[in-house]
Parts: structure tokens; C-alpha cells; sequence
């Protein structure tokens, strides 16, 4: 079975919130948090690109507990983590 990577990017302190969360959504990004010893600060919002991880996950329920190499780029540096699936929420009317 081959890795998976996935591209992400920090948020920014505007980007964070109800209202930003949709323009992201419709920007085609998904907004997302990363939790853990290894991160900085404990987590890390960050926004993943929409197609992206349709291609990584698929259309069918996802497997949780599915282990995700994940690139973060914070401007200047590429932080990489090595992430479990924890939790995936689909909107069912859509």
C-alpha cells in the first residue's frame, strides 16, 4: 500500500471562525485542525485542498484510524506529521 500525503497550509488568525470557515469552503479548501505532542502549541488549524483529499479519501465513508502523512506549509517552512484519522464529518444533504 502506497503513503499517503497530504498538502495543507496554516490558517490564519482571520481564517479561523464560522464565517471564514465557509469562504474557505467555497474557495475549495477544507478547514481542519491538527492535535498532538508534536505540534506547536498542541494544534495547528490548518486548510486542506478540497479535491485533494476527495482523491486521498474517496467518495465512500472513510476509514478511521487511516495513517496520513501530512506536509503543513507555514510560509517560510514544511512541517511534517505523521496523523491517524481521527474523525471526517460529511454533510449528508449534500
Amino acid at each position: 500500500m502506497t503513503e499517503q500525503v497530504l498538502n495543507a497550509w496554516v490558517r490564519s488568525p482571520q481564517e479561523i471562525g464560522t464565517r471564514p470557515s465557509r469562504r474557505l469552503r467555497r474557495q475549495g479548501f477544507i478547514p481542519a485542525v491538527v492535535y498532538g505532542k508534536a505540534v506547536p502549541n498542541g494544534n495547528l488549524p490548518i486548510k486542506l485542498s478540497a479535491a485533494e483529499v476527495r482523491k486521498i479519501l474517496g467518495s465512500t465513508i472513510p476509514e478511521v484510524g487511516k495513517v496520513v502523512r501530512l506536509k503543513v506549509h507555514t510560509g517560510d517552512e514544511v512541517l511534517e506529521f505523521e496523523t491517524v484519522l481521527q474523525e471526517v464529518q460529511w454533510d449528508p444533504m449534500k
